[in-house]
């Protein structure tokens, strides 16, 4: 090939790469990732209405949003390889840092367009990005994800969080009148940086767990989340861990450390009968505990209860980590990379912390105080 045609076949590429760039820009759900070079184009689709409440309040993709991102966008162009009339290719970058979407250092799966083809037109780029937006509309809706600020007149950015707060802790109180309890939210709907939210876990503990009560709650919080327009969380029975009583989460607490014989987090077996078990029950009551959690209505004895519920688990996770890095003592980083990463994590073997931020600060919490704070 000679320069002359070297050159074309450059010139060609760099055409279609910047009408790829102006098709993206021109396309508000579409966004346009690290610039493009003479062969690709990199982007997310990420709904206008979401973009649009990032920057009006200033803020970027938290990292539970980012895992919702990177899940549909895995997805997304699965689907589109599945279909077979398109192809775009995906990858994992470490860090693709976006000016109002995403802080650097945060992983991220992209969708890239490959430019070499001289045949590919306008119009094949045009039907591409259409699939992807088609694709990736579905996908959202399917996945039952709304934005915090959809459906709010005022735009508000905790109005979604505000609402199901208040009623759950109105409907609450209302039932156990001045019996103990305490109730929690907890996973991504616990904090107001998440603006991508699906669904939502609740957690209560109090004196007694009667079937006519646990019915109740279940009832009021399906009607609640049915109203916000929010999905329930049923990887363990919800009837069963709707309402917990202080006896049993204290159990929990002070549980065997999940760590099997060989310093792996002993797997979940998902049979009907595993999963209806006390053992596996005690599971996520300890993770409550032990992770980020935002009470949202609770009696005065019912609150320390929880706090001396959080303190025990506190030091069994401290124990569990200890066990698991061989270590006496552990330094607060190497705490928190090990609660996070703990070997073996396929499947369910692992001990439920996410790498998260508020996940990463709430274990530097744990493990300073457990450490630091002497026994009473």
């Amino acid at each position: 090939m000679g320069k002359e045609q070297l050159g074309q076949m450059i010139d060609q590429r760099l055409g279609l790469t910047d009408r790829i760039r102006s098709e993206v820009d021109r396309r508000p759900n579409l966004v346009l990732l690290g610039g493009t070079g003479i062969n690709s184009c990199m982007m997310i689709y990420v709904p206008t209405r979401v973009q649009k409440h990032f920057v009006e309040h200033k803020i970027r993709l938290s990292d539970a949003d980012l895992e919702k991102i990177n899940k549909l966008t895995v997805q997304l162009q699965d689907d589109i390889r599945q279909d077979g009339s398109y192809y775009i290719h995906g990858l994992s970058l470490e860090s693709c840092p976006h000016e109002n979407l995403i802080e650097p250092d945060k992983k991220l799966f992209v969708l890239r367009t490959l430019n070499g083809n001289p045949r590919s037109s306008k119009s094949h780029i045009m039907n591409l990005l259409d699939k992807v937006e088609e694709v990736g509309e579905a996908l959202f809706r399917d996945g039952e994800y709304f934005c915090m600020g959809d459906g709010d007149e005022e735009g508000s950015f905790t109005s979604h969080i505000a609402r199901v707060r208040k009623k759950l802790s109105r409907k609450l109180f209302e039932l156990f009148g001045e019996k103990d309890f305490v109730a929690m939210v907890y996973g991504s709907f616990a904090r107001c940086n998440n603006a991508i939210i699906s669904n939502i876990d609740l957690m209560v503990f109090g004196n007694a767990a009667e079937p006519s009560q646990s019915q109740y709650i279940l009832s009021i919080f399906r009607s609640i989340v049915h109203e916000e327009g929010l999905s329930i969380n049923v990887e363990v029975s919800t009837h069963r861990k709707l309402l917990v009583t202080f006896k049993f989460a204290n159990e929990a607490a002070e549980s065997e450390s999940p760590l099997d014989g060989v310093e792996h987090v002993s797997s979940i077996h998902k049979t009907g009968e595993y999963l209806e078990s006390d053992e596996i029950l005690k599971r996520p009551v300890f993770n409550v505990l032990a992770t980020p959690n935002r009470v949202i209505a609770a009696s005065p004895v019912g609150y320390d209860i929880l706090r001396g519920l959080e303190t025990k688990a506190s030091r069994k996770l401290v124990g569990a980590i200890r066990q698991l890095g061989e270590l006496e003592n552990i330094t607060v980083d190497k705490f928190g990379k090990l609660a996070i990463s703990n070997g073996d994590r396929s499947g369910k073997k692992y001990l439920g912390h996410k790498s998260r931020q508020d996940v990463r600060e709430t274990l530097r919490t744990i493990v300073y105080e457990v450490q630091y704070t002497p026994l009473e």
